[in-house]
């Protein structure tokens, strides 16, 4: 028989086969057409998704097995994102992977209503033609018109089908070029924050004041009974090291901290007729959360600080 008994793709995903298997023109149960081989080898490459696309067609026992193997192209397989993290990285996976997700599953409608009209087709195509076998030939060229005519679908299906997915590959490169660009953007204001921390850091070193063991004892219990009057009693908070004289330093600090997410604060303390700022973060119920809460700051800001009990 020269008929094809059956097409098998080989070398990619089974959503991909079924629409190749919808848009070549070689179709099971017709004649084996070299003309449709050589178009299905164009069709395949215009996907611009296969870098390579072999046929082999093998005889069977009830007719030919037609094989296509094809080799893709290679795909954005990962995103990462370094730096300071302002916005959570898993927040950036989060949406891009919820924007493909919409795609697939448009992809996935579009290619089970084709499917359904597929067998449709296919099922009123197989009447028509058991009807060809036993009609007059008037009977005959009605059913080769309706016959054109569902092949004229099909040949409308398949374009449609072709310019949906060119747009969903548009839409992917214009995600692509989006996040890309939201990156660049991300890591710049990342460079800047860290670097203007940097700049406090080596300010409060230059500005720190060199003072006797006693004496920082002596600043800390002015502070908690300053803190004692005005905030929460027995509370634990964390104190950022060092202690300004120049308050608009310490100002600039608190906005970083406060840009980078931090429940920062400054205390005003006088001692020896020095007025010292002091910048505190947040308040903690237990020792653990206070604990967490200063390894974050270390790790993110590279700022060194100590847990204080108020």
């Amino acid at each position: 028989s020269q008929t094809i008994n059956s097409i098998e793709i080989v070398g990619t995903s089974d959503l991909e086969k079924a629409q190749i298997l919808f848009i070549i023109e070689s179709q099971v149960g017709e004649t084996l057409d070299q003309r449709k081989l050589r178009q299905d080898v164009h069709i395949l490459h215009e996907m611009n998704l296969f870098r390579d696309v072999q046929v082999e067609v093998e005889p069977g026992e009830d007719g030919y097995i037609l094989r296509y193997r094809l080799k893709e192209r290679a795909r954005l397989a990962d995103v990462r994102t370094e730096g300071l993290t302002l916005v959570s990285k898993t927040e950036i996976e989060k949406q891009l992977e919820e924007t493909l997700a919409i795609t697939k599953n448009e992809i996935g409608l579009l290619q089970k209503e084709f499917n359904d009209k597929q067998m449709s087709i296919n099922a009123e195509i197989g009447i028509l033609q058991e009807k060809l076998n036993t009609n007059n030939i008037q009977s005959q060229n009605d059913t080769i018109n309706n016959l054109s005519k569902l092949k004229e679908e099909n040949i409308q299906l398949h374009a449609v089908i072709k310019t949906y997915k060119q747009t969903l590959e548009n839409n992917q490169m214009e995600i692509e070029k989006r996040l890309e660009s939201f990156l660049v953007n991300f890591n710049q204001e990342n460079t800047l924050l860290r670097d203007e921390i940097s700049e406090l850091q080596t300010e409060l070193t230059k500005s720190k004041l060199q003072i006797e063991n006693n004496s920082v004892k002596e600043i800390h219990d002015r502070v908690v009974a300053s803190l004692n009057e005005t905030e929460q009693s027995k509370s634990i908070t964390i104190a950022i090291d060092g202690y300004y004289k120049d308050p608009s330093i310490a100002t600039r600090l608190k906005a970083a901290l406060i840009d980078a997410g931090y429940d920062a604060r400054i205390v005003e303390v006088a001692l020896d007729n020095n007025r010292l700022y002091i910048i505190y973060i947040g308040y903690f119920e237990d020792m653990k959360a206070a604990q967490s809460h200063s390894e974050k700051l270390k790790k993110h800001m590279g700022i060194d600080n100590t847990i204080k009990s108020i």
